[in-house]
């Protein structure tokens, strides 16, 4: 799950660079905005909230094609490119 976060953390910072064309300190100043001693500003908690709603969706895609590919493996059945099927003999 800590490589789905990381993965994931990485993607969202370069989407929210090239969607406000910024610099990285541009990226800082938004991720300390509102900041203080008790809390943390509204746009970093936004953020780590959305990296990680994103971050549990990949694990749980990875998750269910291992648990689809170990099945798959156990009943002997292969799996191609376009979704067909076939049993090996």
């Amino acid at each position: 799950m800590a490589l789905c976060f990381l993965g994931t953390l990485f993607s969202c910072t370069a989407d929210w660079i090239e969607k406000h064309g910024s610099k990285p300190a541009q990226f800082r100043e938004f991720m300390t905005e509102g900041q203080t001693m008790d809390s943390h500003g509204a746009g970093r908690v936004d953020f780590y909230n959305r990296v990680c709603v994103e971050a549990r969706k990949v694990g749980a895609r990875i998750a269910m094609n291992s648990v689809i590919s170990i099945d798959c493996l156990l009943r002997g059945l292969t799996f191609q490119v376009g979704g067909s099927s076939s049993r090996q003999n």
